[in-house]
C-alpha cells in the first residue's frame, strides 16, 4: 500500500460537515430526480435548505465589517474563527470545469493560511505541491521576492465529500484580492441563490450503510436492515430536518407527503424512544406508489408525549480548568517582573493590593493607584506615580515632603475653586519642545510632569536645579511669583509661557514687552464664528483643553474645555518653527477626550510609571505578553478592545451583538478578554490587565476541582465558554495566563488606551461585529425616567430578565398604586358644578348660619377657578397635582388628601429616600445638622434606648418627659420608652 502523509486527511465525517454545512429549513417536496428501484423515503424526499452564513438579517452587517478589515486581519479571521463562513466559488471562473449539481459553483470554506506560488499564466498554487511545474500551462514556476499570502479553501459541500483528487471536490487557493472578490459575490447574491434542495443524504446524513446498500435484497425487514446498519456507521435523520419535521407548521403539503416525513421521524429520528417504537411496529419503508394504498401499512399516528425528550442543560457546561501546584501568589511571594514558574497554570488577582507602610510615625497608605497619608492633620490624597516619583527625589526628608505635600493639595483646592484648570501634560510636552526646555516654572508639587529635569515655583522647589529653558504655567503662580519670575529672568530669552488671553480692557503683562505671541485660540475662533454668522461670546467661549478638576488626587487623565482662550508667548528673538506650532496647536485643540497615557521606562519617567498599580506589582517588566482589554456600553450599543503593550501595533477592537437581548458591561468585558486570547500565541506567557471584577471572578468558578460552576443561566456563555476553552489549550501546552485586577481611570496605559479602543468600536462603522447569535430567552421592554436639569424624560429600554427588569416591575407597580390614590382627588372635578351653584346661592343670601361651611366652599371653589385660569384641567397628570396643591394651600385638613395618612406621609413632595442625599451634599447644610441626620440613619442617636444598649445607661424611660411632667407636678410613673421616634412625634410631652 501507498505510505500516506503525516498529517493527511484519510476520512470525513460527514455529519459535522453537514452540520457545519446546512442553516435551516423551510420546506419540504418529493423529489424531481428519477427514482430506482428499491430506493426508500430518504431518497424520495427532498428540503429546501439554506447555506450557513447566508442569512441577509443576521449576516449583512458582519460581511460589511469584514470587507474594511486588512488583509492580515481578515486572513486570521476567516481561518482561525470556529464559525467559518461558506462561501460560493462562482463557476464562471473554472470555464473548463462544470459543477456537477445544480449550484452556480461550489460551496467551499476558508481552511489554512500559506504563502502562494504564482506563475506567469496568473495560476495561483498552493507550495505544498512538491512539483515545480504549473499545472496550468506546464511550464517551470519561478517564484521572485516574497511570496503573496494566500488561503487554501476546503470543500464544504457534503455532496462532494471524498472526492480530494477531483477537481469537483478538491482544493482551491486563492490570492487575498481573490478572497474579496468571493466575498463580494456571494454578499450580493440573492436571498434564494442560497436555497437548495437536498435529501438528508446529500446534507451529510445518509440513512443506509454500504453494507445494507450491497445486500438489500438479503434484508428481509427494516429491523434486520437497523440490526446490520448500527454494526457498521451511525445512520439518522439530520436533526436539523427532525427538528423541521416536529416544530414547523405546515399547511399546503398533502396527505402523502405528510405521512412520508411522519413516517422520516419515527423510523430515522436520532430519538431512542421514537427507533423502539419504530422497531416494534415492524414496518417497511413506505414507497410513493402505495402510501395511501389500503392493503399497504397502516397511518402511523405520531404519539403526543407529555414531556419531549431532553437533557439537562448543565450537560453543555465546559470542563473545569485544572489547578496546578504553584506557589505564585501575585504582590505577595512573587511578582510580575520575577522569573515566571514553569508549567500551565492560571492565575488571577480579583482584587487590589494594599501597601501600607510607616515613615517615623506617618502611616502611607497606597491601594488601587492612590496614595494616602493617615495623619489626621496632615492627611491628602494623590496618585501613587506621583509620590512615588516625588520620594525618589526627596530622600530623607519624606516628613518634610509630607508637609509640603499637604501645603500644595489645599493651595491647589483654593486655585481650583476659583476657576483655575491645570494644561493637558500634551500642551506642556509641546511647549517643552519649543524652546528644548528643562525646567517647569508653576503648577503643583503632585501636578507637575516627570518629563521635565527641574520644576518648582517661585522659592518652593519641587526637584532639580533652578536653571535653563523653562516653560512658564503663567495662572498658576501668584502675584508675588510672578514677580519673583520676572526678576529672575532679566535678559534671558531662553522662555516660554503658557496663559490666558488678555481682552482688550486688560493691561499688558510685563512679559508682553519683550515677547511675541506664537499661539492663540482666540482669534481663530472669533473669526470662525465671525464666518458663519454666529454671535461672538464676550465672556469667552470653548477654548483649549484642560484636566479635570481635582484630577491629581483622583489619577484621572480624562480632559475637559476650558472656558477661557489660551495663548503662548515667546522671546522676539526666539525662532519658532512652524512644525512646533502646529504640534502647539493639535495638542491645545478642543476634544473632550484623554490625555496622553504613554508609558516611558528609560530617564526621569521611570519612577513616576513604576509607582502605577501595574508598576508595583512588576507588570512592565513581566516576561511576556501584557495586554489590558476593556469593554464599553453606550445608548444600547456595545464594544470591545484591547492593545498590548509589548507590540504598539497589535490592537483589536470589535462591536459586540445581541444588543436585542440588552445591553450590559460585562459583556463586552468578556469579548475584550477573549480577543486578546485569541490573538495571543498558545506558548506565549500572558498578563492581562481587567478593571471588571466581574469577569475575574466568573472565571475563577471555573479553575480547579470541588467548584459549582456552570453556564446555565449565565447571560454571557457563549464569551466565557470561548474563552475557558482557549485556557484550556494554553494549560495544556505548559503556557502561564495571569489576570490582574486594576483600577479603572487610574492613568494605566494600557488600561486607558484599551478603554478608547472599546468606545471607538461603538461608533466606527469599518469595525464589524461578533457574538450576534441570539438565545430563546424572553426580551422584556419597559420605559426608564431620567431626571436631567429637573425635567424627567423617558428612554425606551429592552433586557432579558435581571434586576433591571425586576426593578422595572415594581416602579410599574407603585405607579399603578400612586395613580389610584391620585384619582380620588379628580372627585372634586365632578364636584366643581355643585359646588359653583351652592357658592352663587349662599352669596346671594344674608341670612347664612353656617358662615364657616360657606367660606370653607368658597375657598373650594376659587382653587378650582385657579386651576381653570392656569389651564391645567386640560392635562390629567397637571390637574391631579393642581388638586393636591389646592388642597395644600387650603390647610386645616381633617380628612386626607390621598385617602389615608400613610399615603398622604409617601407620597408627600421632597421627603423621599431620593432627596436625602441632596440635602447631605448641600454646602448650605450645618455640618451638625448633616451630622444629627447620618446619625439617625445609622441609628446611633444617644438617646435613653440606644445608651442603654450599649450598656451606658440603665433607665430607659423618657428624660424630656419626666422634665415635663416634674415641671407641672405630674406623676412620673409609667413613662414612656425614650426613642428617636418617640421624641419626634406628638407623644413626648418635653418637645
Amino acid at each position: 500500500p501507498k505510505r500516506m502523509q503525516l498529517g493527511a486527511r484519510l476520512a470525513v465525517n460527514t455529519h459535522n460537515m453537514g452540520g457545519r454545512f446546512v442553516e435551516s429549513v423551510k420546506n419540504a417536496r418529493w423529489s424531481m430526480r428519477p427514482q430506482e428501484a428499491g430506493d426508500g423515503l430518504e431518497s424520495m424526499v427532498e428540503f429546501q435548505v439554506q447555506i450557513k452564513g447566508h442569512n441577509k438579517r443576521e449576516y449583512e452587517d458582519k460581511w460589511q465589517g469584514w470587507q474594511n478589515w486588512t488583509d492580515e486581519k481578515l486572513a486570521t479571521k476567516l481561518t482561525k474563527d470556529d464559525q467559518q463562513p461558506v462561501l460560493l466559488l462562482p463557476a464562471r471562473w473554472w470555464p473548463d470545469t462544470l459543477p456537477e449539481f445544480e449550484s452556480g459553483g461550489w460551496w467551499q470554506r476558508p481552511h489554512k493560511r500559506v504563502r502562494c506560488r504564482q506563475c506567469k499564466c496568473s495560476l495561483v498554487e498552493n507550495p505544498s505541491f512538491k512539483s515545480s511545474k504549473c499545472h496550468g500551462c506546464g511550464k517551470q514556476m519561478k517564484t521572485k521576492g516574497k511570496r503573496p499570502e494566500g488561503i487554501v479553501f476546503t470543500n464544504a459541500d457534503p455532496r462532494y465529500a471524498g472526492k480530494l483528487d477531483d477537481p469537483q471536490g478538491g482544493d482551491a487557493t486563492m490570492l487575498m484580492q481573490q478572497v474579496r472578490e468571493v466575498m463580494t459575490v456571494n454578499q450580493e447574491m440573492t436571498d434564494e441563490s442560497s436555497w437548495i434542495w437536498l435529501t438528508s443524504e446529500q446534507m451529510g446524513f445518509p440513512l443506509r450503510s454500504e453494507f445494507a446498500n450491497e445486500n438489500h435484497g438479503e434484508a428481509g425487514s427494516s429491523k434486520q436492515c437497523n440490526d446490520q446498519r448500527t454494526d457498521q456507521t451511525a445512520c439518522f435523520l439530520a436533526p436539523i430536518i427532525t427538528d423541521f419535521i416536529r416544530n414547523t407548521k405546515r399547511e399546503l403539503y398533502d396527505e402523502k407527503l405528510e405521512d412520508a416525513l411522519e413516517m422520516l421521524d419515527l423510523e430515522w429520528s436520532k430519538d431512542d424512544d421514537t427507533k423502539t417504537q419504530c422497531n416494534r411496529l415492524n414496518t417497511s419503508p413506505l414507497h410513493r406508489g402505495n402510501a395511501s394504498n389500503k392493503n399497504g401499512p397502516a397511518r402511523v399516528k405520531r404519539q403526543m408525549q407529555w414531556e419531549a425528550p431532553s437533557k439537562p442543560l448543565a450537560v453543555d457546561d465546559p470542563l473545569l480548568l485544572p489547578e496546578r501546584e504553584v506557589h505564585a501568589e501575585i504582590g505577595i511571594n512573587w511578582f510580575l517582573d520575577q522569573e515566571i514558574p514553569k508549567g500551565g497554570y492560571v492565575r488571577i488577582l480579583a482584587e487590589s493590593l494594599l501597601w501600607e507602610e510607616r515613615l517615623g510615625k506617618t502611616r502611607i497608605r497606597t491601594t488601587e493607584g492612590l496614595t494616602t497619608c493617615m495623619e489626621p492633620h496632615r492627611g491628602w490624597t494623590i496618585a501613587s506615580s506621583s509620590w512615588n516619583f516625588l520620594r525618589k527625589r526627596w530622600l530623607d526628608r519624606e516628613q518634610e515632603l509630607i508637609t509640603v505635600i499637604q501645603e500644595e493639595t489645599k493651595r491647589t483646592e483654593e486655585k481650583e475653586e476659583a476657576g483655575y484648570r491645570s494644561p493637558t501634560w500634551s500642551i506642556l510636552r509641546a511647549l517643552q519642545k519649543i524652546n528644548k526646555a528643562k525646567r517647569l516654572e508653576g503648577e503643583a508639587i503632585m501636578s507637575a510632569p516627570p518629563f521635565f529635569q527641574s520644576a518648582g515655583r517661585g522659592d518652593l522647589k519641587f526637584w532639580g536645579e533652578d536653571d535653563g529653558p523653562t516653560v512658564v504655567v503663567w495662572e498658576s503662580l501668584s502675584e508675588s511669583e510672578q514677580e519673583q519670575w520676572l526678576e529672575k529672568m532679566g535678559k534671558s530669552k531662553d522662555w516660554v509661557v503658557w496663559c490666558r488671553s488678555r481682552k482688550k480692557d486688560e493691561e499688558q503683562r510685563p512679559f508682553e514687552v519683550d515677547g511675541k505671541e506664537i499661539f492663540s485660540n482666540r482669534s481663530n475662533q472669533t473669526k470662525a464664528k465671525a464666518k458663519a454668522g454666529e454671535t461672538v461670546d464676550k465672556k469667552g467661549g470653548k477654548g483649549q483643553s484642560v484636566r479635570w478638576k481635582a484630577w491629581w488626587r483622583q489619577g484621572n487623565i480624562k480632559c475637559a474645555v476650558s472656558e477661557e482662550y489660551a495663548s503662548c508667548w515667546v522671546h522676539q528673538d526666539c525662532h519658532v518653527a512652524d512644525v512646533q506650532k502646529a504640534a502647539l496647536k493639535k495638542a491645545a485643540g478642543v476634544s473632550g477626550g484623554k490625555d496622553e497615557c504613554q508609558v516611558r521606562l528609560k530617564g526621569r519617567e521611570h519612577d513616576y510609571w513604576m509607582g502605577t498599580e501595574v508598576g508595583m506589582l512588576g507588570g512592565y517588566g513581566f516576561q511576556g505578553q501584557v495586554t489590558a482589554g476593556d469593554g464599553s456600553d453606550k445608548q444600547g450599543k456595545m464594544g470591545a478592545g484591547y492593545n498590548n503593550l509589548r507590540r504598539k501595533k497589535k490592537k483589536q477592537q470589535c462591536k459586540v451583538g445581541r444588543e436585542e437581548e440588552g445591553s450590559s458591561s460585562n459583556r463586552p468585558e468578556l469579548a475584550a478578554f477573549f480577543l486578546a486570547l485569541r490573538d495571543t500565541l498558545i506558548e506565549e506567557p500572558l498578563l492581562y490587565l481587567c478593571d471588571n471584577q466581574s469577569l475575574l471572578k466568573a472565571v475563577t468558578r471555573w479553575i480547579g476541582e470541588g467548584g459549582k460552576a456552570t453556564l446555565v443561566g449565565a447571560p454571557d456563555a457563549d464569551i466565557l465558554a470561548a474563552a475557558i476553552e482557549i485556557l484550556r489549550k494554553r494549560i495544556a501546552a505548559g503556557t502561564a495566563t495571569f489576570l490582574v485586577k486594576v483600577k479603572a481611570h487610574r492613568g494605566e496605559p494600557a488600561n486607558e488606551g484599551a478603554d478608547i479602543l472599546a468606545d471607538k468600536a461603538i461608533s466606527d462603522p469599518k469595525v464589524g461585529k461578533e457574538w450576534c447569535q441570539r438565545t430563546n430567552r424572553a426580551v422584556f421592554t419597559w420605559r426608564k425616567p431620567c431626571r436631567e436639569a429637573g425635567k424627567v424624560t423617558y428612554q425606551d429600554r429592552h433586557s432579558t430578565f435581571n434586576n433591571s427588569v425586576r426593578d422595572a416591575i415594581r416602579r410599574g407597580a407603585a405607579e399603578n398604586e400612586v395613580q389610584k390614590h391620585e384619582e380620588k382627588l379628580t372627585g372634586v372635578w365632578r364636584q366643581m358644578s355643585t359646588l359653583r351653584r351652592r357658592y352663587e346661592k349662599w352669596c346671594k343670601g344674608d341670612d347664612i348660619e353656617d358662615c364657616t361651611h360657606k367660606q370653607r366652599y368658597e375657598e373650594s371653589y376659587q382653587s378650582m377657578v385657579k386651576v381653570l385660569q392656569q389651564n391645567t384641567w386640560i392635562d390629567d397628570r397637571k390637574f391631579l397635582k393642581s388638586c393636591v396643591r389646592a388642597r395644600a394651600e387650603q390647610g386645616n385638613i381633617n380628612h386626607p388628601a390621598y385617602g389615608t395618612w400613610t399615603a398622604d406621609f409617601m407620597l408627600r413632595q421632597n421627603e423621599s429616600r431620593a432627596f436625602l442625599g441632596k440635602y447631605l451634599n448641600d454646602p448650605r447644610v450645618p455640618w451638625r445638622h448633616k451630622r444629627r441626620e447620618m446619625m439617625a440613619i445609622a441609628g446611633i442617636i444617644p438617646v435613653a434606648k440606644w445608651l442603654a444598649k450599649i450598656k451606658q445607661r440603665s433607665d430607659v424611660s423618657c428624660r424630656l418627659c419626666k422634665r415635663a411632667r416634674e415641671q407641672r407636678g405630674a406623676s412620673t410613673e409609667n413613662l414612656p420608652e425614650e426613642t428617636y421616634g418617640h421624641i419626634n412625634s406628638a407623644f413626648c410631652d418635653g418637645m
